[in-house]
């Protein structure tokens, strides 16, 4: 079927107005960040160093008191652990190393057994699941009731308020989390 002159100028309107409406769609989204998937990146603020560079380096030194690791579990991440501070100034400071604390804390929330350091850090549910937070020597794990954790030696049994039931072996013990998190 041939096309008519009214057929032409409709395709070639309505052509125009489809690249337009791409071109309008690309631009806003472009404008307005891209999707919402990822979020934007908050601002950055510039560090400010009293010390001159080193001629040499070309690099500024990190500003004082700003020495980090760059090998560490960054805070928030893996394991942590609040232990006093020995200067006894009453601030608690983290320990990021997955080594078990050479302090236990008491109360019921840490138990030696088959020669492995216990400590339960959290009790949680997820969907009416009960879970725990729970550190064998150094590593956390956060195992669901009736799982299996620290190389299958450990599963969950239960968990009621703020303490679990475990098993190790055909030994059961119980933990509760101590009041002064």
């Amino acid at each position: 079927m041939p096309m008519t002159e009214r057929d032409r100028k409709v395709l070639k309107f309505g052509g125009v107005a489809v690249g337009a409406m791409l071109v309008l769609f690309f631009v806003s989204k472009l404008l307005s960040g891209g999707s919402s998937a990822f979020p934007p990146l908050p601002p950055t603020v510039p560090r400010q160093s009293s010390e001159a560079p080193s001629p040499t380096s070309g690099v500024l030194p990190p500003p004082a008191g700003t020495e980090r690791d760059p090998f560490a579990i960054p805070t928030g991440l893996g394991t942590s652990t609040e232990s006093p501070t020995p200067s006894g100034s009453g601030s608690p400071s983290q320990t990021l190393s997955p080594t078990p604390s050479p302090t236990l804390p008491g109360n019921g929330a840490s138990i030696q057994i088959g020669g492995h350091t216990v400590v339960l850090l959290d009790v949680y549910a997820i969907d009416g699941v009960g879970h725990a937070q729970v550190e064998v020597d150094g590593t956390v794990f956060r195992p669901s009731v009736g799982a299996r954790f620290a190389g299958g030696r450990f599963r969950l049994r239960s968990t009621s308020g703020d303490c679990a039931g475990f098993l190790y072996g055909d030994q059961s013990f119980s933990l509760c989390e101590t009041a002064n998190k």
